[in-house]
């Protein structure tokens, strides 16, 4: 497949990311693939702010690298306790008829920034200048939870430390932007 950066993606979506190896397999979640799509504006959801989860355990840690937001999406569905959760709204949705999406680790958010994101000061759709993207990635030293989000216009990762008491941090009141990516090719 040779399909460029930033044409449309099997899905409807924007491809954004080209990998000389696959990216993101994990089962049940996606197959993984060389390239890297965001869900197209079609999405119903995209304009709606999401909770990453109720709840958090304690310890509880994800990756941050280039293509662990599959396996991450999977860790955080049975983690967070919550089906209207962002990982497995994400993970369940059915979007320009493929079923495979996760929720990006903050590196692939980054990527897509450096790339030619499909963002930027001509916008994408509902994503402006203070729309801040939830990543998969989850971090945690016992009494700290740092959740990563992703300042899409800007290119900011923003790191946010909530604390941890008896088994674990609530999440259920943080709502940001949801954006589906999905690995193929």
């Amino acid at each position: 497949c040779a399909l460029p950066i930033c044409d449309v993606g099997p899905s409807g979506g924007t491809i954004v990311y080209k990998s000389s190896s696959p990216l993101d397999a994990e089962p049940g979640i996606s197959d993984g693939g060389r390239f890297l799509e965001l869900a197209p504006l079609s999405w119903t959801r995209l304009a709606q702010p999401q909770r990453l989860a109720n709840f958090i355990p304690r310890n509880f840690t994800t990756d941050t690298s280039l293509g662990a937001g599959a396996s991450n999406t999977a860790k955080l569905i049975v983690a967070g306790r919550d089906p209207e959760g962002a990982a497995p709204v994400v993970a369940g949705a059915v979007i320009g008829y493929k079923d495979d999406w996760f929720l990006p680790s903050i590196v692939e958010l980054m990527v897509i920034g450096l790339g030619r994101a499909p963002w930027g000061s001509s916008g994408y759709g509902p994503i402006d200048n203070d729309t801040q993207l939830w990543s998969s990635s989850i971090g945690s030293n016992g009494s700290q939870t740092t959740v990563q989000r992703y300042k899409a216009v800007s290119r900011q990762s923003i790191a946010q430390s909530v604390t941890v008491s008896g088994t674990g941090a609530s999440l259920g009141d943080q709502l940001y932007t949801v954006m589906p990516m999905r690995a193929f090719g």
